[in-house]
């Protein structure tokens, strides 16, 4: 709930996944929560495109409204249970880069 804690224990652990990103990468954060490390990762690179995933209506509900109001756009969020996600073509890939 401290401010400094919030910055440090959810913005900042969030971001230093950034340079394991390639340039223009598409990135899914499955169970996403409250969209960390997701979001943070997508407002510091723009290129990226983010797909969240979860399991749970209410957080993907937040997060649409989360990205609605910060106009935050390459951003897809999706109510799905990961595994169910993984068997449903539209979420599976043929190439991967990594």
């Amino acid at each position: 709930t401290e401010p400094k804690e919030v910055i440090t224990k959810h913005f900042l652990d969030s971001l230093t996944a950034l340079s394991l990103i390639p340039e223009n990468a598409t990135v899914a954060d499955i169970g996403c929560g409250a969209g960390f490390p997701g979001l943070p990762l997508k407002l510091a690179r723009d290129d990226i495109k983010l797909t969240l995933l979860d399991s749970l209506a209410k957080r993907i509900n937040f997060l649409n409204a989360v990205i609605t109001e910060t106009g935050v756009s390459g951003v897809t969020c999706v109510h799905s249970r990961a595994e169910d996600a993984g068997q449903d073509k539209a979420y599976r890939r043929l190439h991967r880069q990594c």
